[in-house]
């Protein structure tokens, strides 16, 4: 009987720092030495900002050679590095990312067997695994995944506004060319 009433303590308490959890407040994990923070309006407006940056990257001069989005990765990668350091570590271990380096170390060896060796897609998959990790190790609560969410939406709002006035100017350019004001 005793047994059975430390049971349901230990299972309250594992619902009640479940439901803080969610709920975004600071927990200590059981097993797990680092304690889950919130993410941080700043940490939150980097991933915005980055999001909202994706489609405009063409757009936007590259800074000494650089795209933006290069320059907000790295700007992201330091402030991990320096405020996130535990964050970045505890996430870039993850089996996930540790299938990514697998699959990169077997397509160099590929790559060096080849005559012809060409690194560029690698060098470039290998960019893609470190921005994944950089925005994973970001994105700890659903503040910052929502943020990031809401950044999506910010930019196809903005995509269907373009593509809405674009159609328009087009339909003002056919009436004008097929005014009948035109032909006299």
């Amino acid at each position: 009987m005793h047994s059975e009433s430390k049971a349901r303590f230990n299972t309250a308490e594992v619902d009640r720092e479940q439901r803080d959890y969610l709920a975004g407040k600071f927990v200590r994990q059981p097993g797990n030495l680092a304690t889950r923070h919130q993410t941080s309006p700043t940490e939150r407006w980097l991933l915005f900002s980055t999001i909202v940056l994706l489609p405009l990257q063409d757009h936007i001069p590259n800074i000494a050679g650089f795209s933006i989005l290069y320059v907000m990765f790295a700007i992201l990668a330091v402030y991990i590095v320096i405020n996130r350091a535990y964050s970045l570590d505890q996430v870039w271990l993850h089996p996930v990312f540790a299938t990514g380096y697998g699959f990169l170390f077997i397509i160099v060896l590929l790559e060096l067997a080849h005559p012809m060796s060409d690194y560029t897609d690698i060098v470039r998959f290998g960019q893609m695994i470190m921005g994944a990790v950089i925005v994973a190790s970001l994105c700890r609560d659903r503040r910052a995944l929502g943020v990031c969410l809401y950044g999506f939406i910010v930019i196809r709002y903005r995509e269907k506004q373009c593509q809405i006035s674009r159609a328009q100017q087009r339909c003002v350019l056919r009436r004008s060319e097929t005014s009948p004001l035109r032909e006299i």
